[in-house]
Parts: structure tokens; sequence; C-alpha cells
């Protein structure tokens, strides 16, 4: 569960990185068809890039656990509060994570519905190629796909001609297919501002595009802008539809009248592309740092055979396909934790706190075997956090192309407490009510 909500975060804060590159480098050039092309690839790879999960490790160690688990904090008497309140906040986000996306699911699913009562309610007419359906309404005229949307019968033949032809530059050019990508990434970033910011900008550029087609084919600026003012200026039907864009005349009648973006601007704009994608790898890397496994000081019970020893030269996977399930998954493996694993006396006594690092492998069976402290802090911690993962359950083994795989992880056991609050002394109250923890006492 704290995966996808990692996930999520990760590739909000990617959206959100590149397209402050375009606003801060690109949105005053008039490249653009490479403007498009860039919040186009940049969005799409804000979902690709978090799924990558390179790993790099440092140090001079040959041995590398480069697949961390959950970090399980022990404390003496809050351990089992403290994780429990730490998957209620998981289940909290998660939850409205998904509430939210079936919200904006269901309205993409609605106004696809609308559109098609209203293609099938009102017909469509050719007209220069292209199928027309008059909506009879004030809406102002937008596209989709192979399809002209006109609010009302526009009797002005010139007109009529200058609103086809730009939105037959929509049709060509295939903006739809940019506006619906868009919009199904949008109903997974829908709690990310700048998935919102990248749809405005996405359809500047489309009106930007379609407005140069039109002055393209010999239409006179100053009638086109003309036609532009004159526009009724009601709420298009739908953000998914390219649209004769009202709130962006300003906008487009000065990108219409600026001159072609000098070379020097395009050469910034080509150095742009990578560097953007390159500052957004890094948040697809980890660096783990290379621990040896040392010498395990724990004493274990059952030794490991001889065959087991030799069964350890086989093939062992870091990362796979699909990674070892705990049985219940991740909230069954706290619980699991909560209810076995002691803070020692000694270690809380003596001050003793810190993170024990333990690595174990997962074989094809799900047995869990080679329990190795690789990195202890003493106290009793490092062989209570061996006993604890040693008899834990067969789990789900990892697999790889389909197959059960032995598969090492690592799991970090922080143990860490908080220093006794002393009582005030007094002597009024019953015993009972003195020997009551202060969060009892008014």
């Amino acid at each position: 569960m704290n995966n996808l909500i990692i996930y999520i975060l990760q590739s909000g804060t990617i959206l959100a990185l590149l397209y402050c590159v375009y606003w801060l480098f690109m949105r005053k050039d008039t490249f653009f068809v490479l403007q498009r092309f860039y919040l186009m690839l940049s969005a799409v790879l804000s979902f690709l890039i978090p799924l990558l999960n390179i790993r790099l490790s440092v140090g001079n160690s040959q041995t590398v656990y480069s697949y961390l688990l959950e970090t399980i904090v022990v404390s003496p008497d809050e351990l089992a509060v403290t994780l429990k309140e730490n998957m209620n906040l998981y289940k909290i986000l998660a939850t409205g994570y998904i509430a939210g996306t079936a919200f904006f699911l269901l309205r993409f699913l609605f106004i696809l519905g609308r559109l098609s009562l209203l293609i099938s309610k009102n017909g469509h007419t050719v007209y220069t190629g292209v199928k027309i359906i008059f909506t009879h309404n004030e809406a102002a005229p937008y596209s989709f796909f192979n399809m002209i949307f006109l609010g009302s019968e526009i009797t002005d033949h010139k007109k009529l001609e200058i609103i086809v032809l730009h939105e037959q530059v929509h049709i060509r050019q295939k903006h739809s297919v940019d506006l619906l990508i868009l919009e199904l990434i949008s109903i997974f970033q829908w709690y990310n501002p700048f998935i919102w910011f990248y749809k405005t900008s996405l359809k500047s550029l489309h009106e930007f595009l379609a407005d140069r087609g039109v002055l393209q084919e010999g239409i006179s600026k100053v009638e086109y802008q003309a036609m532009l003012v004159n526009q009724t200026f009601e709420m298009q039907l739908n953000y998914l539809f390219n649209s004769f864009n009202h709130s962006l005349i300003k906008r487009r009648f000065f990108m219409m009248s600026k001159s072609k973006t000098n070379r020097i601007a395009l050469l910034k704009m080509i150095l742009v592309f990578p560097l953007a994608i390159a500052l957004t790898v890094l948040f697809s890397i980890t660096v783990s740092e290379r621990i040896t496994a040392q010498e395990n000081p724990v004493k274990s019970t059952s030794e490991v055979s001889k065959q087991e020893i030799q069964e350890q030269d086989q093939a062992v996977f870091t990362v796979v396909e699909k990674m070892p399930r705990f049985p219940g998954g991740d909230e069954a493996r706290i619980k699991y934790m909560v209810e076995n694993i002691r803070y020692p006396e000694a270690a809380r006594k003596n001050g003793i706190k810190g993170t024990v690092y333990i690595s174990f492998i997962v074989e094809k069976d799900g047995k869990i075997s080679t329990v190795k402290v690789i990195r202890g802090i003493g106290g009793g911690c490092d062989e209570e956090a061996f006993r604890v993962i040693q008899n834990m359950p067969y789990w789900e083994p990892g697999k790889q192309k389909g197959e059960p795989v032995r598969t090492i992880l690592n799991i970090p056991i922080k143990f860490d407490f908080k220093e006794d609050v002393k009582k005030p002394e007094q002597n009024h109250g019953t015993e009972e009510n003195q020997s009551s923890t202060p969060s009892e006492k008014k």
C-alpha cells in the first residue's frame, strides 16, 4: 500500500519538475510543434520513470542487499500503537487516492457518454470532407477526432469556412489524441495541480498551431482576428474537445504577430530536452550502501546443513518481476512483528538504540533461510531481530518469468525508545491514580 503512495508521489514530483522546465524555458517561444512533443513526452515519462527503479551501490564491499522492506520501528511501550497508526495513515491516503481516481474516471466516462448521445441525437452532415454536427446551442465550436461540433447553424459562408478550416487543423494534427492521453493521465494524477497546468498549456499550443495553419492557408490575419473577437464567447461543451478557445484570444493574437523564434532559442530548447530527462531519471535512482555481512554473532538452534550450503550456490535474485510477499501482505507482516518482537531489557537499561539490518532468502517454496545480521547494534537487539525473522512463516516466493526463484531481502528493524517521564511527587490520591501514566492524569 505504501509502495503505491510512494509511486504516485514520485510520479507527481517528476510531472511538476518537467512542467517547470517547460514554463521557465519554452512557453514564450514559437516552436509549437517541439513544445507539444515535449509536453506529451514528459507527461508519459512521469508515469514510466518511477517504474525504472535504477539502483546504484556505493562502497568497497562485494555483498549488496539492494531491496529493502519497510523499516520496522520497535519501541518498548508504543510498538503496536505506532505501527497501527502508520498503517491507518497509509489506508487513509490510499483510500482517498482511489476514491478520487474513481470519481474522475466516472466523470470522464460520463462526458464520453454525453458526447455519444449528442451525436446520435443530432446526426451529422458532411462539409468539405468532414463530419459536422450542429448542436443547436450556444457552445463554442470544437472538434473531437474527425468530427466538428458547431453550437448553432452558421449562415455566413465565409465565417463557416474559416471555422471549419481552423478545426480541420486540429483534426489533421490529431490534437484529440493528445487531449485524450492527457485526460487519462489526469485521472491518476488528479491530486497534482501541475496536471491541470499541463492541460491548459497543451490546449493553448493546439490553438496556436491551428491559428498558424489557418493563416498559412491564405486567410487574412485581420479578418481572422476580427472573426475571433466577434465569435460568441460561451463555454465549450467539454474540456476534452478542441475549440475556438475564447479565453486565449489575447495570447493568440500576440503569437500570431510574433516573429519566429531565432536559432539561439532553438538551440536552448534542444539542450533543455536531455537535461530535463536526465534530471527526472535521477528520481528513479536509489543509492544503496554496500553492507558486508558480518559474522553472525547469533548461534542458531538449527545449524545450516551442508546440503543447504550447497543450495546457496543456486542463483539468488535481488529484484524480480514479482517480489516475495508475506502471507496476507504488508499489514500481516507488520502485525506479525507487533505480536512477536520485544525490546531487550538489557538494551533498554543501557540506552542502546539503533537499526539492525537483517538479510534473508525467501526460497522457491517460500521458506525463510540464510538469515544474517548484516549490521547490528548489540545489547540483545541483534539476537531479537534474528529470532523474529528466522521464525517467520513461509512467504509467497518471488517469481521471475512465472517461475518461483530464490530472492534475497533486507529488512531494517529500528530499536528506539523515549526516556521515561519522571512523575511529580505527590502525596495525595490513591495508589492506583499515582501509578497511572502521565497522559491519564489531569
